[in-house]
């Protein structure tokens, strides 16, 4: 066989095999996806699927008074808070989550706070 004619058998080869994992990985995916669909939700995630912000600030409140640093209750009160445009409330929470989680300030609770200083300004 000639260098040419190798040399393309070889990417052949390698485009085969690079496609046969891609659709592992996207078969994989899909699994992820339907597991994901079909767990149980929790008791936050169905009050926020419904609305009920009440529902949130107490579950919320009552873990924070179990675990003062719990950022993802304290994210869920920060966003009830939000919701019902308690701005001060809501200040208050995505400041404490910024100090007491550093990297979170930046991709989550920076834009929330700007978007309560518009609010608040307006």
């Amino acid at each position: 066989m000639p260098a040419l004619e190798q040399t393309l058998f070889g990417l052949l080869v390698c485009g085969v095999v690079i496609v046969a994992i891609l659709l592992l990985i996207l078969v994989r995916l899909q699994q992820l996806l339907e597991m994901n669909r079909r767990r149980p939700r929790s008791a936050v995630e169905q009050a926020i699927e419904r609305g009920d912000f009440e529902e949130i600030i107490r579950r919320a409140q009552k873990q924070l008074e179990q675990t003062p640093h719990h950022t993802r209750a304290r994210w869920s009160l920060a966003k009830a808070y939000f919701a019902k445009e308690m701005w001060a409330e809501a200040k208050a929470e995505f400041e404490t989550i910024g100090r007491n989680d550093p990297s979170w300030r930046v991709k989550f609770t920076e834009p929330y706070l700007d978007e309560i200083e518009k609010r608040q300004a307006g």
